[in-house]
């Protein structure tokens, strides 16, 4: 049975132990292009059919966090989880 997480004044607190020690995962939409007969990745930047690992990276941080989306919380102190949360 999963705790509801207590927020004072915008501060997240874990329901077990109280801590503040509380991380919030995050798992958001990411698009990307391939091309529809070899599947491989198509940069979005060039067309190419090539993506370094810093184009990767980039179009990972420029993934829309905002929309759909899920969501926990993981108390860091005591071990504590929460349900999935989606919007």
């Amino acid at each position: 049975m999963s705790k509801e997480i207590i927020n004072e004044d915008g501060i997240i607190l874990c329901p077990e132990c109280g801590s503040r020690r509380v991380t919030e995962i995050l798992q958001t939409s990411l698009s990307k292009m391939c091309d529809a007969n070899t599947r491989k990745i198509i940069n979005p930047y060039t067309g190419k059919r090539y993506m370094s690992n810093r184009d990767k990276a980039m179009a990972y941080d420029a993934a829309a966090g905002d929309g759909i989306g899920c969501w926990s919380y993981e108390c860091r102190r005591c071990g504590w989880k929460s349900e999935l949360l989606v919007e």
